[in-house]
């Protein structure tokens, strides 16, 4: 597969796809560009390998890089030797040698070609449209990239990759604020899992003992807390309290979501998994919307605007309040229905009283116990 760059030179990346997923691919699109000022180098570490680093301080939720995939491949192993060595060799060779510098942890026992080993430890999941009658287990494929692959792993990463099927590249933006010098992370595993169970799935798929900040905890109570702390966040994104059913729920109290969330933002602080902030912030600053509070829905927007504006692009920005349909929504109702309810309880008591006089008492706060001593 070719795609045509700004120097109308083709980007070739090399694929090996099921036949009856060519229909579904996208338009040829145009070639991502390269940075002209990128914010990272690659260099050598002292124990890891190559490495991304930073070259100058980088705000989060910024791009630091968009990228083609140079093979596409499916993840399960393909009986053929021969149809790795094709991939490799559709490469132009400036590529080809790129990529064959890349780490590769599997013996010749378990991968009989460098592509294949190189892919088993580099490639990143992809998502494709495919055909309905395509078996579930045919439908897991992987991408190999020159420079995002040179990110080494951290259960606290800085930066995620994402992947965009209508430009088939990947765009590797940071989680957090990154300093410069600092390196460039992203995690290879499920993070909220324990220590240990992390530490065995890097060994037995990666072949490295992580040595990451989260990983190199000796005493066991930063253990235990660092463990519970991220078995809290697994458990909170299916247990915690939703901003869709919360909103229109008015015998819960108006901090319920927001209460949680910070909570939840506190330990996504604590063990560096910033990856998961995304909704977070949404659901806050979504309160503060129906709320009617705008400081705060103005603070907490932009922050998720920022931080999500690669990895959720599609998101309309909602930083003026009169673009939000809902705007005080909440609030409004709560007014409404206390309104409702003591016009009501008037009614039952034979007193006579009149809108204006009812809105003069919930002005000044005045419940209607005692409205009745209101002269």
């Amino acid at each position: 597969m070719d795609i045509v760059g700004l120097s109308n030179a083709p980007i070739v990346i090399s694929t090996l796809l099921h036949p009856s997923m060519v229909p579904l691919l996208p338009p040829t699109p145009p070639a991502v560009p390269f940075p002209e000022d990128p914010s990272f180098e690659i260099k050598q570490t002292p124990y890891k390998g190559a490495g991304m680093f930073s070259t100058r301080d980088i705000a989060a939720g910024e791009l630091i890089l968009a990228e083609h995939p140079v093979i596409i491949l499916p993840n399960k192993p393909i009986p053929y030797d021969d149809a790795y060595d094709e991939l490799e060799l559709q490469l132009p060779v400036s590529q080809r040698e790129e990529m064959l510098t890349l780490t590769n942890c599997r013996p010749y026992e378990e991968c009989h070609t460098s592509v294949e080993g190189i892919a088993r430890t580099n490639a990143l999941a992809l998502q494709f449209k495919f055909p309905e009658e395509m078996k579930e287990q045919e439908r897991e494929y992987g991408g190999i990239f020159l420079k995002i692959n040179r990110c080494n792993h951290s259960c606290g990463p800085n930066a995620a990759p994402k992947w965009s099927l209508d430009t088939l590249s990947s765009s590797l933006y940071a989680l957090r604020p990154i300093q410069a010098g600092e390196e460039i992370t992203i995690t290879y595993i499920d993070p909220t899992h324990p220590q240990s169970d992390r530490v065995a799935k890097l060994q037995q798929n990666y072949r490295f003992t992580c040595n990451c900040p989260h990983c190199s905890l000796v005493l066991d109570d930063q253990v235990q807390k660092s463990n519970e702390a991220r078995m809290q966040l697994r458990d909170w994104f299916h247990t915690h309290p939703a901003f869709t059913k919360w909103h229109t729920d008015l015998c819960r109290s108006d901090d319920t979501v927001i209460s949680s969330h910070l909570a939840a933002l506190d330990l996504i602080d604590q063990e560096g998994m910033h990856g998961l902030q995304g909704l977070v912030l949404e659901e806050i600053a979504l309160c503060y919307a129906v709320l009617g509070d705008e400081e705060q829905f103005k603070y907490w927007g932009q922050r998720f605007v920022e931080r999500c504006r690669v990895e959720d692009d599609g998101m309309t920005q909602r930083e003026d309040k009169r673009q939000w349909k809902k705007w005080a929504w909440r609030k409004k109702q709560q007014k409404l229905f206390l309104f409702n309810r003591d016009k009501s309880q008037a009614k039952k008591s034979g007193l006579k009283v009149t809108k204006p006089y009812l809105q003069l008492c919930h002005k000044l706060g005045v419940t209607f116990a005692t409205r009745r001593h209101v002269k």
